[in-house]
């Protein structure tokens, strides 16, 4: 499955100092079909080290048994999973600056591919979210939150059966969301149809 379409978690994990456990983790992840990102080291004392570990999988059904096959995993204990994705987006992730350093592409993952895809699911499904995952303010006078919700609504139409986002490099998504957006606009009295390509 393309990189777009994944789930993402950071796990903090407490292994025991005991030569081969990280392995032995690893392994296990890979086992149950899972991929592992970034890892960092949180503390390390003289009988436990805590890492943060990065792990992707295609599904929920797949996370849980990585999650699960991490837990199993002798001297290893799961200290707290993180959705960093949804986190990094309450208040939304734009600003008249950007709100976070984009320095990794670990990092440009949790924004954009594939994180912003499972935002833009959770709004559909759910447009209360809208607030909490879009900026706490327009951008501007002509960027609304129906604006955002009405473009995560056309992503989530768009999606195939069993996928999580439709393909990114889809000009048809492109012109759809473009559509969606400024229907929206001019719904709102924020754009006049006579000026917008997209509108017949």
């Amino acid at each position: 499955m393309a990189w777009e379409r994944k789930l993402m978690r950071t796990v903090r994990v407490q292994n025991d100092q005991v030569v081969g456990t990280l392995a032995h983790l690893i392994t296990a992840i890979a086992e149950q079909g899972g991929n592992v990102g970034e890892i960092h080291l949180i503390k390390e004392g003289h009988h436990s080290v805590v890492r943060e570990i990065t792990v992707y999988a295609e599904d929920e059904v797949q996370l849980e048994r990585i999650l699960a096959a991490i837990e199993a995993n002798p001297n290893t204990n799961i200290l707290a999973v993180k959705d960093e994705v949804l986190e990094l987006h309450e208040k939304g992730k734009i600003a008249v600056r950007s709100r976070y350093v984009i320095d990794s592409l670990a990092t440009l993952r949790r924004f954009y591919t594939p994180g912003v895809a499972e935002v833009c699911l959770k709004i559909a499904a759910d447009p209360s979210l809208a607030r909490l995952y879009t900026s706490d303010q327009p951008l501007g006078r002509y960027i609304t939150h129906e604006m955002y919700l009405a473009a995560a609504q056309t992503i989530a139409d768009m999606t195939p059966s069993g996928e999580l986002v439709p393909s990114p490099l889809d000009k048809k998504v492109h012109q759809a969301v473009a559509r969606a957006i400024a229907e929206k606009a001019v719904e709102q009295g924020l754009a006049r149809a006579e000026y917008v390509p997209y509108l017949d």
